[in-house]
């Protein structure tokens, strides 16, 4: 079901040249399994490895500073809007126990820490949404707040979507996370396009919703899976269009584009 604007404003620019997707819970599926639970497990995982490998005396001691960490430098993340790399928070706990990691150890350790996000499913319609906007000439890219940029990477290439998006971006490799406006400046810069030329799709109001809409880009809502964070901010961050399915998407990106 296709939902239209649900708020007063002016009429929209005459073209969609370039969209923007958010990744999980917007074209590959949200992990269920609670983020504290994969976070405890993955930390003393790591813990273990470090024990095993590198000679870590209390590897107990050292997965609940790494969770600790990794909670503290998540906060700062939202606080800031400043992504703090899982590696250099891996590192860091590390280098408290008195483990010298090198590179090699660490990227290791940062895919063990993401292990089980790997594999997310495609939802419905997603690979032939992306097939028509390139059949249409439309720029994709793809912006992903997440710490590692090894995990988006992999996500899309499993998923077999990876050649679709130009830029890639994740706020692990940029530096910022959404909703700043750099992070979605950078993606219209890259293409050389303007705010009303372009198009944010994610299922997230207070990041993808809202970073759009301090831009001018106009956005659509995905609730394929809706976002429980999202009742919060109904009503205060509103986005251009909605929709239910993916395959609703081309059809709103045409409304767009009508005159109005």
């Amino acid at each position: 079901m296709i939902t239209p604007r649900d708020h007063s404003s002016p009429a929209p620019p005459r073209r969609v040249r370039g969209v923007i997707f958010d990744l999980g819970g917007t074209l590959v599926h949200i992990n269920r399994d609670p983020e504290s639970d994969r976070e405890r497990r993955q930390c003393a995982a790591i813990a273990q490895l470090a024990a095993g490998e590198m000679g870590c005396g209390d590897p107990h001691a050292l997965a609940e500073r790494l969770l600790a960490l990794r909670k503290e430098h998540g906060e700062s993340a939202l606080r800031d809007l400043v992504e703090r790399p899982a590696r250099q928070t891996i590192a860091a706990g590390l280098r408290e126990a008195g483990v010298a990691a090198g590179e090699e150890f660490l990227e290791r350790a940062e895919r063990l820490l993401f292990e089980p996000d790997r594999g997310r499913a495609l939802y419905p319609g997603a690979r032939e949404l992306l097939n028509i906007l390139r059949d249409r000439g439309v720029r994709v890219g793809l912006i992903s707040n997440w710490s590692s940029h090894w995990i988006v990477s992999d996500i899309v290439a499993a998923a077999g979507i990876d050649d679709y998006f130009a830029p890639l971006v994740s706020s692990a490799s940029f530096g910022r996370i959404k909703p700043h406006p750099s992070i979605f400046r950078h993606v219209l810069e890259t293409w050389g396009l303007g705010a009303d030329d372009t198009v944010m799709v994610g299922d997230t109001l207070d990041t993808d919703i809202l970073g759009a809409s301090r831009l001018g880009m106009r956005s659509i809502l995905v609730e394929v899976e809706p976002n429980p964070a999202n009742a919060a901010m109904e009503g205060a961050i509103r986005p251009t269009y909605r929709a239910a399915r993916l395959l609703d998407v081309p059809a709103l990106l045409s409304l767009a584009a009508a005159p109005g």
